[in-house]
């Protein structure tokens, strides 16, 4: 499943500032033994980072990237992903357990910019060269999966949604050019942004909110927490009568 030439060539061609973009995992840091297989087979082995206390025992459950990144795959476990730019959706996200089923799994996105579900070979089918209005799809599933609470600064929403196929995806009974946009979990946003249009562009919205993310939300996120009411007197303790005080508040 994993092609370690592949691997070994493309290791070191992500550069910033002259040095590879993949950055090894500390010596430090633990990792599952020598004969666990499925980790030993791995070419990139050296290179994953564990989220979870077992072998990363300074785990917080937060991941901070300083630019933009894009983000795929399945998550196990509870973690928030943080930018101060753009956070890319470039394929389907989705724990390990179905959103709300567990609150052991939960993803929090949180960008500084926004969340942009992107516009690429896997989420918008491709047009068939030379068969006219026929396109083809490369993702493994009908719709675009998202298992998380998502903030965004400034929008949620899809890269360039007025464009494209208007009808090569089905979404339960509807047709649409992406097909379902398929969020489980909660959206957060300054200026609500589109994923599709009425034409038939973009995807057509199925939301549904998890539970897990007002009781047990993703680790440091972002809350209003829970508020009750109070007030504050500043008093004056020269010639300050307790009794006095308490009589004036009573109906206040």
């Amino acid at each position: 499943a994993y092609d370690t030439v592949a691997w070994l060539a493309n290791v070191g061609a992500w550069t910033a500032g002259g040095n590879p973009g993949w950055r090894p995992r500390p010596v430090g840091m633990g990792s599952p033994p020598s004969s666990n297989g499925a980790w030993e087979g791995r070419p990139d082995k050296d290179y994953l980072w564990p989220i979870g206390r077992e072998w990363n025992p300074a785990w917080e459950g937060v991941i901070h990237v300083s630019g933009r990144v894009a983000v795929s795959g399945v998550l196990n476990g509870r973690v928030t992903l943080a930018s101060p730019e753009n956070i890319i959706v470039a394929d389907d996200i989705r724990t390990a357990i179905d959103p709300g089923v567990d609150c052991g799994n939960i993803l929090g996105l949180f960008s500084g910019d926004s969340i942009i579900v992107s516009d690429n070979t896997i989420n918008t089918p491709q047009q068939v060269p030379g068969g006219g209005a026929n396109y083809r799809t490369y993702d493994l599933t009908p719709e675009e999966d998202i298992h998380a609470v998502v903030l965004a600064l400034q929008i949620f929403g899809a890269e360039r949604y007025n464009s494209g196929p208007k009808d090569a995806e089905d979404c339960s009974t509807s047709n649409a050019g992406r097909g379902c946009l398929a969020l489980k979990g909660g959206i957060i946003q300054k200026t609500r942004g589109a994923v599709g249009l009425t034409g038939g562009e973009g995807y057509i919205k199925r939301y549904e909110f998890n539970a897990c993310a007002a009781s047990e939300p993703p680790p440091y996120f972002p809350t209003t927490g829970k508020f009750a009411r109070n007030r504050i007197f500043e008093l004056d303790p020269r010639n300050f009568d307790v009794v006095t005080w308490f009589a004036t508040n009573q109906n206040n």
